[in-house]
């Protein structure tokens, strides 16, 4: 039960829940037609965000489809942790579910604000005000433990070190916007982790 092929499988049905699941979601808000009011990401920092998202989308399909490439990469790693990264990689479906309903059209890529947005505090959003950034790290880490694989591990680790450049700019943008009510809204909320 602990084979190559089962974590693989795995790894392909989560990855493709979660690509459904954001495409799903940039697609209503594509034709939301609400313009973007303010954007902080840069040309620099948009380009790494979306080169190290892809290579997040590809690393794993590469491990998934012709694993014989990332072979050098491997690590040797118990079953019963890989079966951690099967289940975290569940819970992921379910939170990106959750975190993208409850912002609907207001979801916008990093640093970007839109003309009508709308601050949401409901949802993941009342404990966590970047519960997105967590889930997705989640999701990284869950990648790495399914396959056991040091280069996923890395793409993972290097997203990881872009969300944190990102989240105070980003505060920054939405403390423009939204002001006092979000200075609130930080006061009672963690950046990635309830406390």
């Amino acid at each position: 039960m602990n084979s190559e092929l089962t974590f693989r499988a795995s790894l392909a049905a989560i990855g493709l829940l979660l690509i459904a699941i954001r495409f799903y979601y940039f697609r209503l808000v594509d034709k939301s037609g609400d313009r973007i009011s303010t954007n902080r990401a840069g040309k620099i920092r948009w380009i790494l965000m979306s080169s190290v998202g892809w290579l997040g989308i590809v690393v794993p399909t590469l491990y998934v489809v012709a694993p014989r490439w990332l072979e050098w990469a491997a690590l040797p790693m118990p079953g019963s942790l890989r079966w951690v990264g099967v289940g975290l990689g569940l819970v992921s479906i379910v939170l990106l579910s959750w975190i993208h309903r409850t912002l609907g059209r207001n979801f916008a890529m990093p640093g970007m604000i839109k003309d009508r947005q709308m601050l949401v505090t409901g949802g993941p959003y009342r404990w966590v005000r970047h519960p997105m950034y967590t889930t997705l790290l989640i999701i990284y880490l869950a990648y790495f433990l399914m396959s056991a694989n040091w280069s996923i591990g890395v793409v993972g680790l290097v997203y990881g070190i872009l969300i944190f450049s990102i989240v105070s700019m980003e505060e920054t943008t939405l403390i423009e916007k939204f002001g006092e009510s979000y200075r609130q809204y930080m006061r009672h909320s963690g950046r990635f982790l309830p406390y």
